[in-house]
């Protein structure tokens, strides 16, 4: 049994284009049939409590750093010869991953490995790890 889609974590930071890598390789050894669903999520700027006269300028810098990926996911991805589409959201990551990946009847998730919690709160905790243990199909962790 092979992989038909697989849904792929992708936030622009070094681990997300490990994971990537390690999804576009996945793909590829399955003969080209799994399709990749890119997650690229980026937290809304209410969420922040900003003035309200600086909510429209971090909307426009989420738009610009949505617009960026897409264009670095597009340069990658290509000319990969994959099926492959991007789901850009805005809003927290863990739920999103896991509802796309849901919608999407995933065979599973592709994430990269958290960063060292040097001053992550206790109480909360990385997406992978919610994703591990929460997720309703496989996830693969790279480091």
């Amino acid at each position: 049994m092979g992989f038909r889609t697989l849904v792929v974590g992708f936030g622009g930071t070094d681990a997300s284009w490990r994971a990537l890598a390690y999804a576009v390789g996945l793909a590829r050894s399955h003969g080209g049939v799994c399709r990749l669903v890119v997650v690229s999520a980026v937290r809304t700027a209410e969420r922040f409590g900003l003035w309200s006269e600086l909510v429209p300028l971090a909307r426009a810098a989420n738009e610009q750093e949505m617009a960026d990926r897409r264009a670095a996911l597009d340069a990658v991805l290509g000319d990969a010869n994959l099926g492959w589409e991007l789901r850009a959201v805005v809003g927290e990551p863990y739920p999103i991953i896991a509802r796309i990946a849901r919608e999407r009847h995933a065979d599973g998730i592709v994430i990269g490995r958290p960063a060292p919690a040097r001053w992550r709160h206790p109480a909360r905790q990385p997406v992978a790890t919610r994703l591990l243990r929460r997720a309703s199909c496989p996830v693969i962790i790279v480091p």
